[in-house]
């Protein structure tokens, strides 16, 4: 078939991607803000040989950001203090998975997908669902002194699957609702202090 080539593969890819924000200053030294946000990741074609029973070419998925903060600064601006609050809604989330199928390529074996026997399993990207990433975020700096400057942050987030999916589409659910989502901690925190000191240039 194709003269010994491979089929070709194609696709389209077109998104808008707006971003507005509103912010109104309270004092000098406090303002709060809203925004929204949408960021799109590109859809793109899968490294896969044959046709495994993931698709060989995965959509962009979609992420809209609606954030909400407050801004301030203190003791004549030698503190600063932050608070965010943010809701991301996840629409077709991409999956980096592996499909594992494998077909031996035996004498009188049934392969009923041309050009797939005897090939190992194969590492691919899907989109497998909607989910939602929610938390808040709040940091707070002081300078101790003209050298010294003490910090910290705290973020608490939920990150959840919004969808269920069959993935081997043997009828049961592999991704429910409500999972949550990997690599993504319920808390995150870090604190530090900064010391400088002049140097001198040797003259």
């Amino acid at each position: 078939a194709n003269n010994g080539w491979p089929p070709p593969r194609s696709g389209v890819d077109k998104e808008f991607s707006p971003k507005v924000s509103l912010q109104w200053a309270l004092d000098d030294n406090r303002m709060v803000y809203g925004l929204f946000t949408r960021g799109k990741r590109p859809g793109g074609v899968n490294r896969s040989r044959g046709e495994p029973f993931f698709p060989n070419a995965y959509k962009p998925d979609l992420m809209d950001n609606v954030e909400f903060g407050y801004k301030s600064t203190f003791a004549e601006g030698r503190g600063r203090f932050n608070v965010t609050g943010y809701n991301m809604s996840w629409e077709g989330y991409q999956l980096e998975i592996v499909d594992p199928s494998f077909t031996p390529c035996d004498a009188g074996a049934n392969v009923s997908v041309a050009g797939v026997c005897g090939q190992p399993w194969q590492q691919i990207v899907a989109n497998v669902g909607d989910a939602h990433i929610s938390g808040l975020f709040t940091e707070l700096d002081y300078a101790l002194s003209d050298r010294t400057t003490f910090g910290l942050n705290i973020e608490a987030m939920e990150a959840q699957t919004d969808t269920s999916h069959d993935l081997d589409g043997d009828g049961t659910d592999d991704i429910i609702g409500g999972l949550r989502l990997p690599t993504v901690p319920n808390i995150k925190w870090a604190t530090w202090i900064e010391y400088h000191w002049p140097l001198s240039n040797g003259d």
